[in-house]
């Protein structure tokens, strides 16, 4: 009975291993897988199993990438032995075990499809066809690049970069300079020494044009100026008032107008130069690691120097002509009120 019972075992034993399986573990319709392979005894070899599973997925071709046994579990197996002893009528039986586990593994095996191949022209009869050469395994696909720059691995340097367009209105003390206006651009480059204080260099240029109910003549000029600036105002969630001070070591420009009233006429040609101290008030809406920001400066001063030459034409009525030239050189201050929008925006390298 016993006999009978452990032959059965075997037999079913043998069953459960004795055929070959493979069964796909991942697979990318049109690139390739990855399959699970055990070979057996009886029935097709698990080799052909499994090239007609990745033909099937590859109708052009395929390339075995990697091969390797996989561990997917172990068994246990326990041998018993029992041994009797007869004394007397008595018997004595003893019994030992032994038992042993082992990795039970199955191959894996991952493959990638070849790229269509590219249409052939045919080859005419005459054409000698060459030796089929040694098949190559075909490269991999490339995967897509982005080319487009990122700047997640850019790190801060500790510096924001302000930028804005603004206007100012001025209204020199001396009024034999006609009140001006000017659009202006601005650049600051800031050093954060604090959340709620930065410091750093300012470059101002400004674009001049004359107020036509000037006293006695006309002004018009550009300036571009250079200088030092400081920012400081605490952050309140998205928001941040500040004071701004800015002071210009600096300016120069060019200075001209031209006019005519009744037989005189003047033209004059000359420099500008200035230098001075302003402040304004700021409110910075934060965006992301940047924000915009809107500025209003009230009452600023600052001194000018103009110097150039003035040529004069008087025309009489007989026809004759008188002509003059002098150079010119004064200081005056002025005072000015304006305004800038802005965006500040933290610089990565």
């Amino acid at each position: 009975m016993k006999k009978q019972l452990v032959f059965s075992v075997l037999v079913l034993a043998g069953l459960g291993v004795g055929c070959s399986t493979v069964h796909v573990t991942r697979v990318q319709p049109g690139r390739g897988g990855e399959l699970a392979v055990q070979e057996g005894i009886f029935g097709e070899p698990a080799h052909v199993k499994a090239e007609r599973v990745m033909q099937g997925h590859c109708p052009d071709g395929y390339v075995i990438e990697e091969a390797a046994d996989v561990k997917v579990g172990s068994t246990t197996v326990t041998q018993s032995e029992t041994a009797g002893r007869a004394s007397g009528k008595n018997v004595a039986a003893s019994s030992t075990s032994v038992s042993e586990t082992r990795d039970k593994t199955e191959r894996r095996i991952t493959w990638k499809c070849q790229p269509v191949a590219a249409e052939v022209a045919p080859v005419s009869a005459a054409t000698p066809v060459p030796a089929e050469a040694p098949s190559r395994e075909a490269p991999a696909d490339p995967q897509p690049t982005s080319e487009t720059p990122t700047f997640s691995g850019l790190q801060p340097t500790g510096w924001n970069a302000d930028f804005s367009v603004g206007r100012r209105w001025y209204k020199p003390e001396d009024r034999s300079v006609a009140n001006f206006h000017s659009t202006n651009f601005e650049a600051r480059i800031l050093s954060v020494l604090h959340p709620a204080l930065e410091v750093g260099g300012i470059m101002h240029v400004d674009g001049y044009d004359n107020d036509t109910n000037a006293d006695d003549e006309d002004f018009t000029s550009s300036l571009f100026e250079l200088g030092v600036s400081a920012k400081v105002g605490p952050r309140f969630g998205v928001w941040r008032p500040y004071l701004v001070g800015n002071y210009y070591v600096f300016g120069g420009g060019n200075r001209e107008y031209e006019r005519s009233v009744g037989f005189v006429s003047e033209k004059y040609v000359g420099k500008n130069y200035s230098k001075g101290l302003d402040g304004a008030l700021g409110l910075a809406w934060q965006l992301g690691e940047g924000s915009v920001y809107f500025e209003w400066y009230r009452s600023a001063q600052r001194v000018m120097t103009v110097k150039g030459r003035l040529e004069k034409q008087i025309v009489y009525p007989n026809g004759a002509v008188h002509s003059s030239s002098e150079g010119e050189k004064r200081s005056f201050k002025t005072r000015y009120d304006g305004f800038a929008l802005g965006v500040s925006f933290p610089i990565r390298n």
